[in-house]
């Protein structure tokens, strides 16, 4: 599908076409890719009709709220009649793009796309937790790069990260699932799931199919944990109880871990969290154990220990524990600890049974 892209330039500004490049990675995300691009002046009337008249399969004209004049009268006056969107499917696709193009936008221009040239756009979409999100976004910049034929785009929320990878029906199938499968291999160990889902939904699909239920204590995270698993529909088949322990007295009491263990390892360890995940297996009421302890950190008197945290995960009497030191403010030491517990129960559960979706 042949396109061309006709921005408006004040030729004083000596641009450097920032709006151009934003437009045409909004292009990319939804499978369409530009062959020409035509600056035109802001007073250049004739050269936005010469260049629709090259007959392109779409046309898209930016930045049309800085013309000098009716850029809809001069349309009209060509034969071209906009609808409400914007659009002109008469000949070709030619689309006038408003100034905060996004979704909304997006939807229409599929509608459009799909109604003169019957073409569509799929995503495949990844979920990754703890992965390096600049080592994605390059992997995604070169495969961009390098093939026009499927368009990678990352984003990432508190370490939870979204990868969509878009592709169009003239993409040759061979070029895709390649992308695809080298993904895959380069971040297994990360990906939790391949649609659009949180990571305590993916938590609640591996529990319940298994049969299992998890229990949660948790010091650093003050019951977040146990809020985010019982934040999704059905959480009583899956979810036990959640234990806020946050005193040393309290991970004694409630859960059995030793004094002497404390003493020796400082609350904040390794054994700690061991024994936490042991106290809560212990009961005989759940399969899977969450447990943390840590330093959430403090924004007014900072320490080296702050983002520092144990989590461990039992699950049918296996107990691992991990470590992990996040960098950021205690709101977000939070947040991260929470989703990093969670992303570690999901994995270890399926390791359980030799089941790894990713090889």
């Amino acid at each position: 599908m042949k396109t061309v892209l006709v921005a408006f330039e004040k030729r004083t500004l000596n641009s450097i076409l920032d709006k151009e490049c934003a437009f045409i990675k909004f292009l990319n995300f939804n499978a369409l890719y530009v062959d020409q691009i035509s600056v035109v002046s802001t007073s250049d009337k004739d050269a936005v009709l010469k260049v629709l008249k090259e007959n392109f399969d779409c046309s898209f004209i930016l930045g049309a709220q800085d013309a000098e004049f009716c850029l809809t009268g001069l349309l009209n006056d060509g034969g071209y009649t906009l609808d409400s969107n914007g659009f002109c499917l008469e000949s070709g696709l030619i689309s006038v793009v408003p100034e905060n193009f996004g979704e909304n936008y997006a939807s229409a221009l599929k509608n459009a796309l799909n109604k003169k040239y019957g073409f569509f756009a799929e995503n495949v979409i990844f979920k990754l937790y703890d992965a390096d999100f600049e080592k994605i976004n390059a992997f995604c910049q070169n495969c961009n790069e390098k093939n026009r034929y499927c368009h990678l785009h990352a984003d990432s929320v508190d370490g939870d990260i979204k990868v969509v990878l878009t592709y169009g029906e003239a993409s040759p199938k061979a070029k895709v699932d390649g992308t695809i499968k080298e993904f895959i291999r380069t971040f297994k160990n990360y990906i939790y799931a391949e649609e659009e889902i949180s990571l305590e939904e993916r938590l609640n699909q591996v529990l319940r199919l298994r049969n299992l239920k998890v229990c949660a204590a948790e010091s650093m995270t003050g019951g977040l944990i146990a809020a985010k698993i019982v934040s999704v529909s059905g959480a009583s088949d899956i979810f036990y109880e959640g234990l806020t322990t946050y005193d040393t007295l309290s991970k004694e009491r409630r859960l059995g871990v030793k004094h002497s263990t404390v003493v020796k390892n400082t609350v904040v360890s390794a054994p700690v969290a061991y024994e936490m995940a042991a106290g809560l297996l212990d009961g005989g009421n759940c399969s899977v154990a969450i447990c943390i302890t840590g330093y959430a950190g403090s924004d007014v008197h900072p320490a080296k220990d702050d983002g520092l945290c144990f989590i461990g995960v039992g699950v049918k009497n296996k107990i691992k524990v991990f470590e992990y030191r996040f960098g950021g403010t205690r709101k977000e030491n939070i947040q991260n600890a929470a989703n990093a517990a969670i992303f570690l129960a999901i994995k270890t559960v399926e390791e359980l049974d030799g089941f790894n979706p990713y090889g």
